[in-house]
């Protein structure tokens, strides 16, 4: 087998044309039969390329099986078929995970919240003057909020939207609670292709407004059910 070698610095490329195998080394050796590419340094690594999450999530159209060492989490991660993956398995802000993307661990790692990686349709809050009693701003709340809006409104609405959604094999997303929105405001970096308009939250501010979240400046406010706003859902595990 012909070999072609290239020496760089104290280093050698060997590079072996009939099997398309190259092994980069400090000294003389022929790569592994099963290897298209080895790496052999006498106490040295490899490094692979390093970047935060904001980095990794910026990065075009990603492949399955590219490779990276994510300096917010400290750990390297590798891109899957369902978004970024930790290569231990534990869970972090911006994986792709149970259908679309985290944006929210509690403190055991295990349980949070995850945002759909798109928005769906734009849509009025609903049933415009009347109120619904029952939902709350608080985190947590959300998926109890959309319940309540659901069995008391009958229009097709931002919550009737999330509750009837089936997205890449769930049918549990719910609209969020405002204090929910406030975090996918605060996270909207790593949830990505958020518009920097209002969304709605499933917090009634009484028979004719409910809380909406401004994406552009950060606020929140009560605005007419009747408006048009973008949503998106969310599920818990």
């Amino acid at each position: 087998m012909k070999s072609h070698v290239l020496l760089i610095g104290w280093w050698l490329l060997v590079f072996q044309a009939a099997h398309a195998q190259v092994i980069i080394t400090n000294d003389t050796s022929s790569p592994d039969p099963a290897a298209g590419l080895e790496v052999k340094f006498d106490g040295k690594g490899f490094l692979p390329p390093r970047m935060t999450t904001v980095q990794m999530l910026a990065i075009p159209s990603p492949p399955e099986g590219l490779l990276i060492y994510n300096t917010t989490i400290h750990g390297i991660v590798y891109r899957s078929n369902e978004g970024w993956k930790s290569m231990n398995g534990a869970h972090f802000l911006g994986e792709g995970y149970g259908g679309g993307i985290i944006f929210y661990l509690d403190a055991t790692g295990q349980h949070g919240l995850i945002a759909a990686a798109n928005d769906q349709p734009m849509l009025p809050w609903g049933c415009y003057p009347f109120s619904i009693p029952g939902t709350s701003t608080l985190w947590g709340t959300g998926q109890a909020n959309t319940t309540t809006i659901v069995a008391g409104c009958l229009d097709m609405g931002a919550a009737r939207e999330c509750d009837e959604l089936e997205l890449n094999g769930y049918s549990d997303w719910y609209l969020p609670s405002r204090d929910e929105l406030v975090e996918m405001y605060n996270q909207r970096d790593i949830i990505g292709n958020m518009v920097p308009s209002f969304y709605w939250s499933s917090s009634e501010n009484d028979g004719g407004t409910a809380f909406s979240e401004s994406f552009e400046w950060g606020y929140n406010y009560g605005r007419a059910k009747y408006d048009y706003c973008y949503v998106r859902a969310i599920r818990s595990f």
